[in-house]
């Protein structure tokens, strides 16, 4: 595994359509610990200006205090390029020139390639922004972002560099179907936070006592999805898709196509009723005749309308806008009640 160099910093500009930040990088006991901090440019001043780059940098803003990472081999790629590159250029540049044209101008040589090579450097400045990397720490961000898989996260609402409700609409563009569980000292949030569909709120007062039983909930509930599961058989083939991954179904022509929460769907030829008669009963609700929608995925009602969690807007009818309304505040509530 790679070892990381880590700065405190304080976020002084933000850009984010460059999905970057910059930062002053404030020396901390990461660089006493540093072996690269005799020829480390970070280490030689107690505030240092740096770009790091972060994939959502619209959820700093600047004075935010943040952790600026690197890894260790990309220091020494920046310690060769800005130290040792020079170095060898002077030693070529002298060895070509000092035995035809003598110390002079063997010694303006050396200093005239030692020149160059930092203006071809800083040319190439922004694609060695790419090589040599810095960017803003969120450990629980970079192992998902790395490609590991969590079921349950236990997250606090207020955190000092990303709020849990912000965190949780990150994380689920890449985990859709982790469950979350908020634990905070702040009940005034418990409705807010129904819009990115938490499994349980946990209140730190009741921790003792809530905790406990929503495990035990989480546990059962992770038990049982594993077996509800919708199978589709089409011309492809067939696909076993876990109901949770499922976010709506639609029906268009003689076709029903099964939205999941990945981005993909899947397409068979059945009935809409056909579907919805293989879905787990109490998790799925009509939006109109042409659309079946998880009450697990909606985010909110607005007027006519159910947003999901991923940003999605469907259509209700006039004739069922009630029962949807029933339907989501009973699973809504009774989510809460069981917390």
């Amino acid at each position: 595994m790679a070892k990381i160099m880590e700065h405190e910093a304080r976020i002084v500009a933000v850009y984010p359509d460059e999905k970057r930040v910059e930062a002053e990088m404030i020396v901390s006991s990461a660089c006493g610990e540093c072996k690269a901090k005799a020829v480390c440019g970070s280490s030689e001043s107690q505030v240092r200006r740096v770009s790091a780059f972060t994939p959502h940098p619209e959820v700093y803003k600047e004075g935010d205090e943040v952790t600026i990472a690197i890894e260790q081999i990309m220091g020494y790629r920046a310690i060769v390029l800005s130290y040792i590159m020079p170095l060898v250029v002077m030693l070529l540049a002298l060895l070509v020139t000092h035995s035809r044209f003598g110390d002079l101008v063997a010694g303006l040589s050396a200093l005239g390639a030692c020149a160059l090579y930092f203006v071809v450097l800083a040319f190439f400045r922004k694609r060695l922004e790419k090589v040599i990397v810095f960017s803003v720490k969120n450990t629980l961000l970079y192992e998902i972002e790395d490609g590991m898989d969590f079921e349950l996260l236990l997250l606090d609402i207020e955190m000092p560099e990303l709020d849990g409700m912000k965190l949780t609409e990150i994380i689920k563009t890449y985990l859709p179907d982790v469950l979350i569980m908020f634990i905070t000292s702040h009940e005034k949030y418990v409705y807010e936070s129904f819009k990115v569909q938490p499994f349980r709120f946990i209140p730190k007062i009741y921790i003792e006592e809530m905790l406990p039983l929503a495990m035990k909930d989480a546990m059962e509930f992770l038990q049982k999805s594993e077996g509800k599961f919708l199978c589709v058989e089409n011309q492809i083939g067939l696909e076993k898709i876990p109901t949770r991954s499922i976010t709506y179904i639609w029906h268009k022509e003689k076709y029903a196509y099964i939205e999941k929460t990945n981005g993909e769907h899947a397409k068979v030829r059945k009935t809409l009723k056909q579907v919805y008669d293989k879905l787990p009963q109490g998790d799925f609700i009509w939006l109109d005749r042409g659309c079946i929608c998880s009450l697990m995925q909606i985010g909110r009602i607005n007027k006519g309308d159910v947003v999901l969690t991923d940003g999605t807007r469907l259509q209700v009818s006039r004739d069922r806008l009630t029962e949807v309304k029933d339907a989501i505040r009973t699973y809504w509530i009774g989510k809460g009640e069981g917390s």
